[in-house]
């Protein structure tokens, strides 16, 4: 049973409960030992959710990634620098500033490049587009001032 909305929902309370607990993580461990001990565990979670819940198939995987079928080793390895780079940042950001400052230019500027993206993607820039970013950006103006 999908429900676009419920899981929308829920994955925002997650990422809301995540910023904070990241936070109060960084106060005892460095960025990359955590990074170390999270990556562990969730290599530990995924082998055990792709063996028995998507039935995958190792030598599969290892067939897929030796063929390199649509350039996938270099795609992966550019999307692995890009996580590498946003994970430091996020963290250096998440350490430095207060959360919602943070947390809400960082959104902020993913949905204006996201919005943009998507007008050059499609071709498609009209007064919908513009009025959404101008609200994006008036409201990430508004939060920085009301965290002043």
């Amino acid at each position: 049973m999908y429900n676009f909305y419920l899981f929308l929902i829920l994955l925002t309370v997650g990422k809301c409960i995540k910023v904070y607990l990241r936070k109060d993580i960084y106060k005892t461990l460095l960025i990359s030992e955590e990074v170390l001990l999270s990556g562990v565990l969730l290599l530990i979670l995924f082998t055990i959710y792709y063996k028995f819940v998507d039935k995958g198939s190792f030598k599969k995987l290892f067939v897929l990634l030796k063929s390199n079928k649509n350039k996938i080793c270099q795609k992966i390895l550019l999307y692995d620098i890009l996580l590498i780079a946003g994970i430091l940042l996020g963290g250096y950001i998440l350490i430095n500033e207060k959360i919602i400052f943070g947390e809400s230019l960082k959104i902020a500027g993913y949905l204006i490049l996201m919005a943009l993206v998507s007008c050059f993607y499609k071709n498609i820039f009209n007064m919908y587009y513009a009025l959404g970013i101008l609200l994006i950006i008036m409201g990430v103006i508004f939060l920085e001032y009301a965290d002043k």
